[in-house]
């Protein structure tokens, strides 16, 4: 019972919303409201979380650099010291006393690059500055109770040296020192030599880096003294930093970057991050400066929290409105909904474009087929005049002929194909092309409209347009080959007759000599024997020749790989460049036709070459990769020009022969330079004659 009264009272609610829709509005425009300021809120609390995250990220980032420039200062600094200890620890530099001139002179070349030290000095087995790149060598002041003299007293074999900040005994300026022993060859100290850094330069240095002023960054070191900082912070530096009291442990070199955080007196806490510079036992840090995200986060946050305030005004006003609007609209949602569902099934379904326009040539239908074929939405031209379909050229004439049809007594006609009329589209981004149309006519409530049904007509005349230059390539290369044959004839008779003919003759009139010369019993020449013997040979190797340019005699005879070895090699002789060949030795052309084809290809390729490339070198390849073969000739020539046309006699030839094998034709200009024509076709093996016996 009481499930049923639900039901009823929420069908009772559904229904009166149904009948006074302005409520539902209301409901719906406070549900909209409440949803945008939780969205709002939720959307500037993610806003703050990303704000904060990413000042974490900046940070982590500023101590990542900060920590690398710091090992390249650190580092140039221990490469000056590593180059002053090994000289002075070589056979020749033992030889020289810590306060000569010449140790000097090789304190002040090395100082000279180091924009981070203040000096660089040298201080004896017994405590005493021996010398200094400031001054001339002479006896100073006794360091014994330095910490850096003191740490390789007791451990002279130590590498390096780095200590805590204390403050100048001649100006009272902050420093802090790298040190590295001298020893002799019995492991004995000798001396120290000493880079003093000074505080405020590292300073100026890490300013002038690309580290962020709105971030404050500090160098620690392992006794968690602050070694410098920016800005600087006079009355901290060379004192323990109370952040880095409460760790236990401060993190190592392989743990990578860590992030503190410290409590200050007010209670306030504050992020940091830590990062180990190095192999040196310092820390590089920088702090996360909240307060700088947080302001920027509510400079993002107020415009957005203002216009959702005035979006929470517009959408309760728009429901007002709407409201006073929603009984109209239900009066007409009915008859709008019969309309749609008469245009959807008679227009929007059509393949073809269908345009409508008014008496005034105004365009009154579009269908979704049209947008198609020009690029516009229904909206963008609806109303539109029909000329911005059209060309410019044909919108007078398109306009006469249109009023002409609506005074005419037919309905319907075509408006193509006819001396009368020839129609041009024109897209959205004003490219034309031909359509094929039929137009009709009618009156709709007392009003003329006129219906074209429209069909683009690119590919087909693309079609044509192929198919005629196809056959003209076709008429030309028929030409062309007709012409080849009678060339050839004509140069083989030619060379018959000059070359061969006269060989004969001369061999002839040999023969009647010998002849005569039996006849009357004197004694023969061998000479002139011989002689006629190489003339014999002579006139062979002109008619193999001649029958070698008609067909290779090799591609008959030892294959297709001899044959095209042959011919490579002829050219390199004849034109004095090198022809690289790489030829798939599973590249077994027993197939004579295809053979035939693949070697003219290569002949007239390789011709091309010769006469138009001017190339220093050819690469010829041929290869097998499972079902596909493909052929490779490409040179270091002057390559294809811009616009040049590519359908030259020589050019078609070679594709209707890949053609032929069912294969692919491509040529184009290579990367470092010249041109390479690619030939691709399937490869189907064919057996062998051997194979054909059995």
């Amino acid at each position: 019972m009481p499930v049923t009264v639900t039901l009823t009272a929420s069908r009772r609610a559904w229904w009166n919303l149904r009948e006074h829709p302005q409520r539902a509005v209301g409901l719906l425009a406070v549900a909209a409201v409440l949803a945008i300021v939780l969205s709002v809120a939720y959307l500037l609390m993610d806003m703050r979380e990303q704000e904060l995250a990413q000042e974490l990220a900046q940070s982590k980032q500023l101590t990542s650099v900060l920590a690398e420039q710091t090992t390249q200062y650190l580092d140039h600094v221990d490469q000056v010291l590593r180059g002053i200890q090994e000289r002075l620890q070589t056979p020749f530099g033992e030889q020289q006393a810590l306060n000569s001139l010449s140790v000097n002179l090789l304190l002040n070349t090395r100082v000279a690059g180091l924009r981070q030290a203040r000096s660089l000095f040298v201080v004896d087995a017994q405590g005493w500055a021996v010398n200094s790149s400031r001054e001339l060598p002479t006896r100073g002041a006794n360091v014994a109770d330095r910490s850096y003299f003191q740490h390789f007293q007791d451990r002279p074999l130590d590498e390096l040296f780095f200590g805590s900040p204390i403050r100048n005994r001649l100006d009272g300026e902050w420093s802090f020192h790298l040190a590295r022993p001298i020893v002799d060859p019995h492991g004995k100290l000798r001396g120290v030599v000493v880079a003093a850094m000074e505080v405020p330069q590292i300073e100026k240095l890490f300013s002038l880096s690309m580290l962020n002023a709105d971030h404050t960054i500090s160098i620690y070191s392992d006794q968690r003294t602050l070694v410098a900082s920016l800005p600087h912070d006079e009355a901290l530096i060379g004192e323990p930093v109370p952040a880095l009291l409460k760790p236990t442990s401060l993190p190592t070199f392989k743990q990578g970057l860590q992030t503190l955080q410290t409590e200050w007196p007010d209670h306030s806490q504050t992020q940091f991050t830590l990062l180990k510079v190095g192999q040196y036992p310092i820390y590089a840090s920088v702090q996360v400066n909240e307060a700088h995200a947080l302001s920027l986060w509510q400079n993002n946050a107020m415009p957005i929290l203002l216009g959702t305030a005035v979006l929470a005004v517009f959408i309760l006003l728009a429901a007002s409105y709407l409201s006073s609007e929603l009984k109209l609209q239900q009066r007409l949602s009915l008859a709008l909904g019969e309309a749609r569902t008469r245009y959807f099934h008679t227009v929007e379904t059509v393949m073809d474009a269908i345009v409508a326009i008014d008496e005034d040539q105004h365009i009154i239908l579009f269908n979704p087929a049209a947008e198609k074929m020009f690029g516009y939405a229904s909206s963008e031209v609806m109303g539109q005049p029909l000329s911005m379909l059209l060309p410019e050229k044909f919108r007078p004439n398109h306009a006469q002929h249109v009023r002409a049809f609506g005074q005419a007594d037919i309905a319907q006609r075509p408006m193509t194909r006819t001396p009368r009329l020839d129609i041009y589209g024109r897209r959205r981004d004003g490219q034309l092309f031909p359509i094929e149309s039929t137009i009709s006519h009618g009156r709709v409530n007392g009003r003329l409209q006129f219906t074209a049904v429209l069909r683009d007509e690119s590919e087909r005349r693309r079609a044509e347009r192929q198919m005629q230059e196809l056959n003209a390539q076709l008429r030309e290369l028929s030409q062309s080959l007709q012409a080849v044959r009678e060339q050839e004839r004509a140069l083989l008779s030619q060379e018959l007759h000059d070359d061969v003919g006269q060989q004969l003759t001369g061999l002839k009139l040999d023969l009647s000599w010998l002849v005569n010369r039996l006849k009357d019993g004197r004694e023969i020449s061998l000479d002139k024997v011989e002689a006629m013997r190489q003339a014999l040979n002579t006139c062979i190797s002109s008619v193999r020749r001649m029958a070698s340019e008609m067909r290779p005699l090799l591609l008959d005879d030892l294959g297709f790989t001899a044959a095209l070895q042959s011919l490579c090699k002829d050219l390199s002789e004849r034109s004095a460049m090198p022809i690289d060949l790489d030829l798939d030795p599973r590249m077994d052309m027993n197939d004579r036709e295809m053979g035939i084809a693949l070697y003219r290809i290569v002949q007239e390729a390789l011709t091309n070459v010769l006469r138009h490339a001017s190339a220093q070198h050819v690469w010829l390849t041929l290869r097998r990769e499972g079902e596909q073969a493909e052929l490779s000739i490409q040179d270091d020539g002057v390559g294809l020009q811009e616009g040049q046309p590519r359908n030259g006699i020589g050019l078609v030839s070679m594709r209707e022969r890949v053609l032929s094998l069912g294969g692919e034709f491509d040529i184009h200009n290579r990367q470092g330079g010249g041109v390479e024509v690619c030939i691709r076709w399937p490869w189907k093996p064919t057996p062998s004659p051997q194979e054909h016996t059995a």
